[in-house]
């Protein structure tokens, strides 16, 4: 085994599954990365960095929001304020006001009691238009209730009818039909409701959903979706989600090779010094050649046992790559098929 080994390249890319044979940064710690030079933070939306190096927290994102928004609620509540008390200051100077303070108070009760029998009158038909109008917002959500699904189908669905081949001998094939995962494109939408919240939450849903996704875009779709018709916001909290999870798992692949090779490097280390000292007792005369053949043919029994194990897992790795490659030459043929049709 070769313990000069080293593992270079840009982390950033190599989890995105992007070439890789680059650096990430500058001997001056200076970013240099293209990739990551144009990757905007979706939490502070300044390009250059991931959110797990972002100086803002999502608390903080949301804080800053929050605070602006309220600002702007103060703002329009004082300019509200300022508008009442102009209404009031109109009304105590209108000529109403000043012909009421020569009036005797006979003729004041009897405009007060007039007054009275008009609101009287024009509650009584406001309250009418109020019950009407009620009855008439019942029966529009009785209707929109009764034709909210298949319109949210027609409306947000997706477009195509499209069959998902089985996941193994065992499962049978998928048929997504034409209006399927409107719930999915809804989200955040004015046509958004509790039950569509309730169909994403569903976990078979969500697994169809996935399965429709790798067979349009193939094994990158979380990826590959961002940008086209597909995309929506349950692909984008998941793409940051997974963003996130693939910076990590670099991280620990990288701290797991690097504890892998030092313990590599120590093993050869200690077999060296081993058959130095075997060579050396053998040359002196404190064991026998029988002893250091022994020695010896065990010592190389355990090369052919892990050179074996090594050869297995390469031919693991390698059946794993050839089934991968003749997944995607099927996937291929069906999405040729596809648009040809």
């Amino acid at each position: 085994m070769n313990s000069n080994v080293k593992f270079t390249g840009c982390a950033f890319c190599r989890a995105n599954q992007k070439p890789f044979n680059h650096q990430l940064k500058n001997k001056q710690g200076h970013i240099v990365c293209q990739e990551l030079l144009q990757y905007e933070c979706p939490w502070c939306h300044v390009k250059g960095h991931t959110t797990k190096h972002c100086t803002m927290t999502y608390e903080e994102v949301c804080t800053k929001r929050e605070q602006v928004r309220e600002a702007e609620r103060r703002e329009r509540w004082e300019e509200n304020q300022r508008v009442k008390t102009k209404q009031d200051e109109i009304k105590a100077n209108s000529w109403a006001a000043k012909i009421t303070k020569k009036v005797s108070p006979a003729a004041i009760a009897k405009m007060s009691e007039d007054e009275k029998i008009l609101k009287a009158e024009k509650a009584a038909k406001l309250a009418k238009i109020a019950e009407e109008k009620k009855i008439a917002a019942e029966k529009r959500r009785e209707r929109y209730e009764k034709f909210y699904e298949p319109n949210m189908r027609e409306k947000y669905g997706v477009r195509e009818q499209l069959v998902l081949p089985p996941v193994s001998y065992m499962h049978d094939s998928i048929c997504v039909s034409i209006g399927d995962f409107w719930e999915f494109y809804v989200e955040g939408l004015r046509d958004d409701s509790e039950l569509a919240k309730s169909r994403r939450e569903n976990v078979e849903n969500q697994t169809k959903f996935h399965a429709y996704l790798k067979e349009k875009y193939w094994t990158d779709w979380i990826f590959e979706t961002q940008t086209t018709e597909d995309d929506c916001i349950y692909l984008r909290q998941l793409r940051r989600k997974e963003m996130l999870a693939r910076e990590e798992d670099e991280y620990e692949r990288e701290e797991r090779e690097r504890k892998e090779w030092a313990k590599i490097n120590k093993e050869i280390e200690e077999r060296k010094k081993e058959q130095d000292e075997m060579e050396r007792k053998h040359q002196s005369g404190e064991i026998t050649e029988k002893e250091f053949n022994e020695w010896y043919w065990a010592h190389e029994e355990e090369e052919w046992e892990e050179q074996d194990a090594y050869h297995m897992s390469g031919l693991q790795l390698y059946e794993t790559i050839e089934h991968q490659s003749k997944a995607k030459k099927a996937w291929l043929m069906r999405k040729k098929a596809r648009e040809e049709f």
